[in-house]
């Protein structure tokens, strides 16, 4: 009984003593050790608001890491993404155009001037055009309504044209995430549902000790060489890191609705149906402002590899344009016919990502640039102005 006893506290005290180091280890490393902050550091940039869920500080200027990759992140004192931590005026003489979706839009990972909207806007600079990026990571229709409708008619925001990037994982974000209530303020349902005193307690280990960081790299690995969901290979170990790249781009559950019946059985078919309110009442509100506005489409990695081309989101939002006369912008067919889509991944995707890298944001802005539906008066303009002389 005694040497039992005796063992159980040195036990405790192994315990105790390996608890103490793991969470002095883990403080040290927070500061020094640049994989420590690939977990968190974004997050540190963004602020949540009592209206809309969440946004980005303003006026900051902070080196932060996505992935493997650090990147420098600005805002203006709108809490936009920005070239520099700039004063915006509410009101502008400039003709001025306001880019809004969620990490695709924002640029994850990209400077500003890499971003498709900042390359848009240097182009339209030239031309006295003004070009405003609002988008935040993990926002979705309820969120381009609430955060236009503050943005406009709380702080009176004036702005000519708005243009909605509409993301594939929208549709999951409206099934499952946010809602209005009463006051028309943003409700982060999924937030309420994981703040339970064990999810906090879990969360506060993930963030402050080394044992728990190593189980999530673990859980990183295992979830890029094991995939889940997509393709025949679904449930069994990639050693090959060409096909992991591929399967962990195309094995997100919340971008399969287009083309896998589970998917849009589960959360599609209702998230879907909730984004096309959202959009009417965004429409609304833009039209009682005289706000121009035109929506964009485009594919994930999953829907270049299955071929997607008439996807529902293409035909849902098509459809949904032309019924309330707006502009409709389709980048399905050029990521489809821009090569094999392991090629287009490469060239166009971060690794292990399904978010463009510097070139795709490129890619997407000469697209942009040159689409029917963006030639508007201020845009011909502008290419007639850039146009050499000719006798």
């Amino acid at each position: 009984m005694r040497r039992a006893m005796r063992a159980a506290r040195t036990a405790l005290l192994v315990l105790a003593v390996t608890f103490f180091m793991d969470i002095a280890a883990s403080q040290v490393c927070s500061r020094y050790c640049s994989f420590w902050a690939n977990l968190d550091q974004i997050y540190d940039t963004r602020v949540r608001s009592a209206v809309y869920d969440h946004d980005l500080n303003r006026n900051i200027s902070a080196d932060v890491r996505w992935g493997n990759d650090q990147y420098r992140l600005v805002t203006n004192s709108l809490g936009f993404k920005d070239h520099e931590a700039r004063r915006v005026s509410l009101r502008s003489d400039r003709y001025r155009i306001l880019f809004i979706g969620d990490s695709f839009a924002e640029g994850i990972g990209i400077a500003y001037e890499d971003t498709f909207v900042g390359r848009v806007g240097a182009v339209l600079g030239a031309c006295n055009v003004e070009v405003l990026n609002a988008a935040v990571v993990s926002y979705s229709p309820t969120i381009y309504y609430r955060k236009l409708k503050y943005l406009i008619e709380t702080l009176g925001l004036r702005v000519d044209e708005v243009v909605a990037f509409l993301d594939i994982s929208d549709i999951e974000d409206e099934a499952n995430w946010y809602d209005l209530d009463v006051n028309d303020q943003v409700i982060n349902l999924n937030a309420r549902r994981k703040s339970t005193p064990f999810r906090r307690f879990r969360h506060w280990f993930r963030d402050n000790s080394m044992i728990v960081k190593l189980g999530y790299t673990i859980g990183d690995y295992v979830r890029t060489y094991w995939p889940r969901h997509a393709g025949p290979d679904a449930g069994e170990l990639l050693l090959d890191d060409a096909a992991a790249r591929i399967r962990r781009a195309t094995d997100q559950w919340r971008g399969l609705w287009t083309h896998d019946p589970r998917a849009w059985q589960a959360y599609g078919a209702r998230g879907l149906e909730k984004s096309k309110r959202r959009m009417d009442r965004l429409v609304q509100l833009l039209r009682r402002h005289q706000v121009r506005l035109t929506l964009t489409v485009y594919p994930w990695p999953a829907q270049m590899f299955e071929n997607d081309r008439d996807s529902i989101q293409v035909v849902a939002w098509r459809d949904w344009a032309k019924k309330n006369n707006v502009g409709f912008v389709d980048l399905f067919p050029a990521f489809l016919d821009a090569g094999s889509p392991a090629d287009v991944l490469s060239r166009f995707f971060i690794p292990f990502d399904i978010h463009w890298n510097a070139a795709g944001h490129g890619f997407v802005a000469r697209r942009l640039l040159t689409h029917r539906a963006m030639r508007r008066p201020v845009f011909k303009l502008c290419q007639d102005q850039r146009k050499p002389a000719t006798r």
